[in-house]
């Protein structure tokens, strides 16, 4: 029975949010929204060849992915995310950007600075830093962009400032 599985995993998603996607072409990349407060806002897909009913399931989960390593320890982790697909693979993805944004109460509560925000994505069983440019802030949130080659899960972090003794 490989049900149990299944709902071990689906206890950990506090929230998610699918979205389906008729048809992405070579010519115009798909933008999709995503509401409520998973911590992702967007996310902008280009691929190598079309794509048609393509399905993104975006999923906050409660706890680390019991499947994946430790962080390096100077990193505190704000969210743990998964993106999952279906009618695309990774290597159909030419360019997708992740729009998210992180509480300036848990930057502050973290000693965390907004420009040492990165997104993780886990990949070939390590967390590889994906490239993180923070877009704007404001007094409740801080909004940022990331690149990634693919899919999986990802775990938006900020870098611990160690205090000097």
């Amino acid at each position: 029975g490989g049900s149990s599985s299944s709902s071990a995993s689906a206890q950990n998603i506090a929230s998610s949010q699918i979205v389906v996607i008729d048809s992405i072409s070579t010519s115009s990349p798909a933008t999709i929204q995503i509401a409520g407060n998973i911590g992702i806002k967007e996310i902008t897909l280009d691929v190598n060849s079309a794509a048609s009913n393509v399905k993104l399931t975006v999923s906050e989960q409660s706890s680390q992915p019991a499947s994946t390593l430790a962080i390096a320890s100077d990193n505190s982790v704000y969210k743990w995310l998964e993106i999952s697909k279906t009618n695309l693979d990774n290597s159909n993805i030419k360019d997708a950007k992740i729009k998210f944004e992180v509480d300036a109460a848990w930057l502050t509560a973290n000693s965390i600075d907004a420009n040492d925000i990165k997104l993780l994505r886990y990949v070939d069983g390590a967390w590889t830093s994906l490239s993180t440019t923070k877009i704007g802030s404001d007094s409740l949130k801080s909004s940022y962009v990331a690149t990634t080659p693919g899919f999986s899960y990802f775990a938006i972090t900020g870098r611990v400032r160690r205090k000097k003794s």
